[in-house]
């Protein structure tokens, strides 16, 4: 139907090559004939010009690659098309794309159709038999139902203008662009497509198929359980769960029904405020020298195990009841993917239990089916969608005790709910600041725990003594490590493309929630500004020992990395003052601690203006303008104890 209705032009691929110009051609024929004439004649003059003429031939073809590349990153920059840029990027990373050879009975496959069908086979093993047996009763009183749900013309036509005409098609390949450009055409048969699915429950089936991209997570490469499968879906369907969701989300916000210690996939809740509350925690018992235990938690395969008919009894319990939920249902059964490695599909599989990877809706439905986990526990739990965490003070055994009933309770509520945990990476942390630390052996599903003095939790490395050297150490050596394959690959770029690269790939790094970890130790703060120096003179090209690196970031407008990270902070303290992230001001927020890291009195600036704590009168000159209006300005700008880090 598109090929008939839709203008469209064919691009041969004969011209492969397209920075090959004639006179290049010319060049590379003169090349050859000279060739042919030195093995003829086998005189050393014709061998030293073809070889002078092979070293020009090949400078002129790395020139007009080089220029031809600039032109063709910088055109689709100008136009707000940053795809072709990360392309380029993707294809300089040769062991970034595609999958590995995969290992099979003691083999190794290297074809593409083979890889799809092994990975195909591996994410069909994770799914378990849906059954109703030993439900568990959920605590609290049944919620109301949920508000009747209609699609309007103008919200179809919004969602259709804000597509990315660069993203890519679903398994129907409907261009993006095609829904783009035709949104005021389409909205009025769309919306009426929409209300027709939510009226009847159903759900078109070629919008149930999925081509699922399989992603690397860790560990071996040649292993396929060692891939996240990913479903890639139709637009259209995509549009119908975003109507979905902020339906389900607004019944959610109406009547509190979400943990708020869920903070994943969650309109004000990010990683950074999950964080926050969790290093405050921690931060106040190690002040005051109390042990505390920490339980870092791994669901194993945590979406596609989830049971559907006990989501569906949670749904019911939550009030998304009548013809939505028939919708989701619909959704969620009867379902079909099949595996795609580089253009390679396995055969379609059907999908049993769990909610699809990659899809708007599915990890709203998981984030219902394990809200009840915090039931019964008596320690304190983080969550982060299926990344948990559970931390406890030790002022005696008997806290050893309630911990390890904890695990036993949180094992108890995976077995009644069909969810896994991987006992394997689930690890102890025990942090203290001094002294000798109580210790005993935790289980969790029959095996021991495994005691760790760091590990990594949302991205940011925690150690037994709440410093965080070690998470700037590996954050550096990562940038560095990025910088470094920039300056390989990037070298001849425009000056425009090559901070675009830094910023988007190394600088990111170096700030990925900096305000939790912003160190106070003076080498810490060196590290990380050497990055930073480095990608200067590689953004400007200038590598000469007597150039100023301060000149080069006052040209380049770039400012101490240590000052982004104070106006982070700050602005961080902004966004909690005006109710914009989910972090509840409380009095033992604004309370002073005895050396608190996070919590500091102001007549202690001076004493501490060089160290991890709160600079006021700093940030405060800091923070832009636009920011100065908000609520408790005058406490703030007074220097009165205020929790923000």
């Amino acid at each position: 139907m598109l090929d008939k209705h839709i203008p469209s032009k064919y691009k041969s691929s004969r011209h492969n090559l397209p920075w090959l110009t004639n006179e290049i051609k010319r060049m590379i024929r003169r090349k050859q004939r000279k060739f042919n004439l030195a093995k003829k004649t086998g005189n050393q003059h014709d061998w030293k010009c073809y070889k002078d003429l092979k070293i020009l031939v090949w400078n002129k073809l790395l020139k007009a690659h080089a220029d031809y590349t600039n032109h063709t990153l910088t055109i689709a920059l100008e136009e707000g098309n940053h795809k072709p840029f990360w392309g380029y990027i993707k294809c300089q990373k040769m062991d970034a794309g595609g999958v590995a050879p995969l290992k099979k009975d003691g083999k190794l496959y290297s074809s593409s159709t083979d890889k799809a069908e092994i990975l195909s086979e591996q994410f069909s093993l994770v799914f378990t038999q849906d059954h109703m047996d030993a439900i568990a009763h959920l605590s609290g009183h049944d919620y109301p139902s949920i508000d009747k749900l209609t699609v309007t013309e103008e919200g179809v036509a919004k969602l259709l203008f804000k597509l990315s005409p660069f993203k890519a098609s679903g398994p129907d390949d409907i261009p993006n662009r095609l829904l783009k450009e035709l949104s005021t055409e389409l909205a009025p048969a769309m919306t009426a497509l929409f209300n027709q699915s939510l009226q009847t429950g159903q759900l078109l089936q070629e919008w149930k198929l999925a081509n699922v991209s399989p992603i690397y997570k860790k560990e071996d490469k040649h292993i396929a359980a060692n891939y996240r499968p990913i479903s890639l879906t139709c637009v259209c369907s995509k549009l119908l769960e975003h109507i979905v969701v902020s339906h389900l989300l607004r019944h959610n916000d109406k009547h509190s029904i979400l943990t708020p210690l869920q903070h994943g996939f969650r309109q004000k809740h990010s990683t950074v405020s999950q964080l926050l509350l969790t290093v405050t925690d921690l931060a106040k018992y190690h002040d005051d020298d109390k042990q505390v235990d920490i339980e870092i938690l791994d669901f194993s395969k945590a979406f596609d195990v989830v049971s559907h008919c006990k989501l569906f009894f949670k749904l019911q319990h939550y009030g998304i009841d009548g013809k939505l939920s028939a919708w989701i249902k619909d959704f969620l059964i009867g379902r079909h993917q099949r595996v795609v490695v580089d253009g390679a599909a396995s055969t379609s599989t059907l999908v049993h239990p769990g909610v699809p990877q990659g899809t708007c809706l599915g990890p709203i439905l998981f984030l219902y089916y394990i809200n009840d986990i915090t039931t019964n526990i008596k320690s304190q739990m983080r969550l982060f969608a299926d990344d948990a965490l559970i931390y406890r003070p030790i002022f005696s055994v008997s806290d050893h005790h309630i911990l390890q009933n904890d695990l036993h309770t949180l094992e108890q509520w995976a077995n009644t709910w069909d969810m896994r945990f991987n006992a394997c990476k689930c690890y102890i942390l025990s942090m203290k600041r001094a002294g000798v630390k109580s210790a005993i052996f935790y289980t969790l599903c029959g095996q021991v725990l495994e005691s760790l003095t760091n590990n990594p939790y949302l991205g940011v490395i925690f150690t037994d003594n709440l410093s965080f050297s070690t998470h700037v150490r590996q954050v550096c050596a990562k940038a560095s490590q990025t910088l470094g394959f920039l300056r390989r690959n990037l070298r001849n770029c425009p000056q425009k493309l090559r901070e675009l690269a830094y910023t988007s790939m190394c600088r990111s790094v170096l700030e990925y929630a900096s305000p939790i970890w912003d160190p106070y130790l003076q080498r810490d703060i060196d590290s990380l500004e050497r990055i930073q120096c480095k990608a200067a003179r590689f953004t400007t090209r200038d590598f000469r020992q007597r150039s100023s690196v301060t000149a080069m970031m006052c040209n380049l407008q770039w400012e101490p990395l240590a000052e982004r990270r104070t106006k982070a902070r700050v602005i961080l303290m902004y966004l909690i003052l005006n109710d914009e992230v989910a972090i509840p001001i409380s009095p033992s927020i604004l309370q002073p601690g005895r050396r608190g890291r996070f919590i500091q009195p102001a007549h202690h600036y001076q004493q501490y203006k060089h160290s991890f704590y709160p600079r006021t009168i700093r940030d405060w000159n800091l923070l832009p303008s636009k920011l100065k209006d908000f609520p408790s300005l005058d406490s703030f700008k007074n220097g009165l104890p205020v929790h923000y880090y």
